[in-house]
């Protein structure tokens, strides 16, 4: 029996984790009365500028939380790096419904590429359901995860959770208080993974119960599809040349990530 995952079943379950986030977001910002909506704003909020050209990181942060998806080879690391993953999905859906945070951008005005892209991911966006920061607490367990399974070598990845976390900021997408927020989720879902590292059959069991209400999820949203189809044509189209050489940078840090992973396995058959 092996004990790694097919490469398409690694795809079909991004898929999945798409689509479950989109119909998930859609859910937690239908309902709300104006009475709801919460101001988290701090002063230091009004005092953050707006740089369009931080998109690029904002953008590689849709792309990098795939990473341990990919890379993991082994069953159970992969099991439950995917059920805490959709876990902390479910965790941030249900704030977004009960504690709305209210968020009156800024958005993006010019006429560059940069810019444009800013003002359709804004637009797209609500100007609430911010809090916890899903861009914040999914990068941060990814780094997490890959810190946890590779060691200290991947110290010199964490400049991009920092740009990522600086650009929810920095292209008017999030407050200070959802960042925090989504820091503090990052974190308990690290540790979570950590801990379930000694419990192979809880991982599977995990897995397939996550990977059981995404496919609910779908099935019950099968006629939004074209809404986030849609969506996905709006980003290709308006930053398409800017999206794919985020593109490039992801398997560039996919290559790089690759060979630490390979570098490590190597000495460690060197040693047994």
């Amino acid at each position: 029996m092996t004990n790694s995952i097919h490469w398409f079943t690694k795809f079909l379950t991004s898929i999945g984790i798409f689509l479950f986030f989109e119909f998930g977001y859609i859910w937690a910002s239908k309902g709300h009365q104006s009475s709801d909506i919460i101001n988290g704003a701090f002063a230091i909020d009004h005092s953050i500028p707006l740089i369009p050209e931080f998109i690029i990181p904002y953008m590689l942060g849709y792309f990098f939380v795939l990473t341990p998806i990919f890379l993991f080879s082994n069953k159970y690391d992969y099991y439950r790096g995917v059920a805490i993953f959709i876990l902390t999905l479910i965790a941030a859906f249900i704030l977004f419904k009960l504690f709305p945070i209210q968020m009156s951008k800024t958005y993006a005005t010019g006429s560059d590429a940069f810019s444009q892209l800013t003002y359709f991911q804004q637009k797209n966006d609500t100007s609430f359901n911010n809090c916890p920061s899903l861009h914040v607490a999914l990068n941060s367990y990814c780094w997490g995860l890959l810190f946890i399974q590779y060691g200290r070598k991947m110290l010199w990845l964490s400049w991009i959770p920092v740009a990522i976390i600086a650009s929810t900021l920095l292209v008017k997408q999030h407050l200070v208080i959802d960042v925090i927020g989504g820091t503090i989720l990052g974190v308990i879902s690290s540790y979570l993974f950590y801990q379930l590292k000694d419990h192979p059959k809880l991982s599977q069991y995990s897995y397939r119960a996550s990977m059981l209400v995404v496919v609910i999820v779908i099935l019950m949203n099968l006629e939004k599809l074209s809404l986030v189809a849609k969506i996905l044509a709006g980003f290709l189209q308006t930053g398409g040349t800017i999206i794919a050489l985020i593109s490039g940078l992801f398997v560039i840090i996919m290559v790089s990530v690759l060979m630490i992973k390979n570098r490590k396995l190597k000495r460690t058959n060197n040693h047994a």
